[in-house]
């Protein structure tokens, strides 16, 4: 029961070390892809009608016929439409909440909503579909992606009261120069204003507002669910189990832009300094 009562510990583990670690089954993995990747040549070749796929070019000699059977391509091309179809249809599945049917049809319509409608979902299964029936291989990535533009506003100057405003409404301010300006002192007691020897007022610095302002805001343009037909040159696992959630290692390698990186930075995405 002791045991069972502790609580998980966060650890820390430097980026040189979990590199060191993940690098020995990176390789294995990569090394299996290449593997697979003649398997899908060969099933291209198949599909193309080449004489050098095996099969085939054993065949490839006087006596023989010189022309390639399009067999596995009418098969290919022929499966497309059917699977796409049934794929793509409004009662292809369905999801249950409890006892509540209502609820499991308006989730099921936001689930329909949010892969054909707020992204391009039956592209993605068409290419997945195809990389299924051509190369025996398909990859179908689904994952919580979050995507924002930055808008800029410049103002030559605001005053204090209205900077304040621009903050709350989730603005940053990237540049500006501050504006002080100058307020009597009043005495605490009797509240009267306050002055020095020779009689005059008596005055503090006080900030009146900001010039040369320009601020910038991350505006989301889609957060979600996302689906993606993933290129197999891209995607990596570990031959020891046919089941990905149990092999050693399963990657997806991606390119980024600079851009994007310091745009994860500013939404939190990535550490600072990524970007440098």
């Amino acid at each position: 029961s002791g045991r069972n009562s502790q609580m998980p510990q966060k650890i820390t583990i430097p980026d040189d070390q979990i590199k060191q670690i993940v690098t020995p089954d990176l390789e294995r993995a990569k090394s299996w892809q290449d593997e697979l990747r003649e398997q899908r040549e060969q099933f291209l070749l198949l599909y193309s009608m080449s004489k050098d796929a095996d099969g085939i070019k054993h065949l490839n000699k006087p006596g023989f016929s010189q022309v390639v059977t399009p067999l596995v391509y009418e098969s290919v091309e022929g499966m497309k439409v059917g699977l796409d179809q049934l794929f793509t249809s409004p009662d292809f599945f369905g999801i249950k909440v409890g006892e509540d049917v209502e609820a499991g049809e308006r989730l099921r319509k936001l689930v329909r909503w949010n892969i054909f409608e707020n992204q391009y979902g039956a592209r993605v299964i068409r290419w997945w579909l195809d990389g299924c029936l051509k190369y025996h291989y398909g990859v179908l990535k689904v994952f919580w992606d979050e995507q924002y533009r930055e808008e800029t506003q410049e103002f030559d100057s605001l005053a204090q009261p209205d900077a304040e405003q621009l903050l709350a409404a989730g603005w940053q301010l990237a540049k500006y120069k501050e504006i002080v300006g100058q307020q009597p002192i009043s005495d605490p007691m009797t509240g009267l204003p306050m002055f020095d020897e020779v009689g005059n007022p008596q005055t503090e610095p006080v900030l009146m507002g900001l010039k040369d302002v320009k601020a910038t805001k991350q505006v989301p343009t889609f957060i979600g669910p996302r689906i993606l037909a993933v290129d197999p040159e891209t995607f990596f696992y570990s031959p020891d189990s046919d089941e990905l959630d149990q092999c050693r290692i399963v990657a997806h390698r991606v390119s980024k832009r600079l851009e994007d990186i310091r745009k994860g930075e500013d939404a939190g995405f990535y550490r600072k300094c990524s970007y440098k």
